[in-house]
């Protein structure tokens, strides 16, 4: 198919004529199938209502590629409030754009305050991003949008974006309402493994409370100057930690982790910062520094910074810098003087 799916039949007459659009409205693809979109702002999932899309115990190859200008580039794009599901065998995704072009694998972002985004993936997802200076996403949830993965993602970056805030293998942020009161935290949760790496933060959860749960096996390798493993600011990532416990999980972490100082948003409400570290068995480690970027008028203005970190059953921290904690594009932000740790439990 060289068109986008939009989950509106007016639009959608490729796959009507191709059996995959219903009767109920679902989308069913009974063969490995390919969505190859090139276009301005090319999108090969663009979703604005409810929809189910079942591709189950099959491939379905998500392709996008931008045109001539500098609009988004996203394989799987939600922006309306709804339940939305999407079951495939395997997701596999490329997004690409030669230059300083947005580009995102997974995006699911609203400002509405009422209403939510429920978007449910059930199955493994692949994701390959390619840009260059410029915003690098594999999943990227904002706002009032809670997305679920029930299957194992493998994300990998290509970016020469060097600013923490605009490339992550998994993001989760809040939206920027200058109403403080009409701000909503996102959700993403990782119920399969998680194999992150290239040229970016691992994961990031940043601004009303964001929360990223990675609750299979884990690992992330991200050592770009300024680039995290793990990284949170006015959010929470929890690692192999489910309400406070850890897991048995294996976690692999090459790179620094971040409790980033300050706020996004000059409106921020939420000021606890957390990382949850679970690293629970002689296969898991961290090699990297944790870095606590919060400055003293921070913490005057009420923000907190909690590193909580479980090393048990011969797990390793290999407590050194993995690369430099900030980079030049960062601004001002504290100097490194010793990881920061709030609660130990060996």
């Amino acid at each position: 198919f060289a068109n986008t799916l939009t989950g509106d039949v007016n639009n959608d007459l490729a796959y009507v004529l191709g059996g995959v659009r219903q009767a109920d409205g679902t989308y069913k693809f009974t063969e490995d199938s390919k969505i190859a979109v090139v276009a301005s702002g090319a999108k090969a999932i663009d979703l604005q209502k409810s929809t189910i899309i079942d591709a189950a115990n099959k491939n379905l190859t998500l392709s996008v590629t931008k045109a001539t200008n500098y609009a988004d580039v996203k394989a799987i794009n939600i922006t309306a409030p709804g339940e939305y599901q999407i079951t495939a065998d395997k997701i596999v995704i490329d997004a690409n754009a030669s230059d300083s072009t947005r580009v995102e694998g997974i995006s699911a972002s609203t400002y509405d305050v009422s209403s939510k985004i429920n978007l449910t993936v059930n199955g493994d997802v692949d994701i390959t991003n390619t840009n260059k200076n410029y915003y690098n996403l594999g999943i990227y949830a904002m706002g009032n949008t809670k997305v679920d993965v029930n299957g194992n993602v493998n994300v990998n970056l290509n970016s020469t974006a060097t600013n923490y805030y605009e490339t992550s293998g998994i993001y989760a942020g809040g939206s920027l309402n200058q109403n403080k009161d009409n701000n909503r935290g996102s959700e993403v949760n990782i119920n399969g493994d998680v194999s992150i790496s290239g040229n970016g933060n691992g994961v990031l959860a940043s601004y009303a409370g964001s929360v990223i749960n990675l609750n299979g096996n884990t690992t992330i390798v991200a050592t770009d100057a300024g680039k995290m493993s793990v990284a949170a600011q006015s959010g929470t990532v929890n690692v192999n930690v489910v309400e406070g416990s850890a897991g048995d999980k294996t976690v692999k972490l090459t790179g620094n982790v971040g409790l980033i100082g300050g706020a996004v948003n000059t409106n921020e409400t939420v000021k606890e910062t957390t990382i949850n570290l679970g690293l629970t068995n002689d296969k898991s480690f961290l090699t990297g520094v944790i870095y606590d970027g919060f400055t003293d008028d921070n913490k005057v203005a009420g923000y907190t910074a909690n590193a909580n970190i479980w090393l048990q059953n011969g797990a390793i921290w290999n407590n050194k810098l993995a690369s430099a904690v900030v980079s030049d594009d960062w601004g001002t932000y504290p100097e490194f003087t010793g990881s920061h740790v709030t609660t130990f439990k060996g």
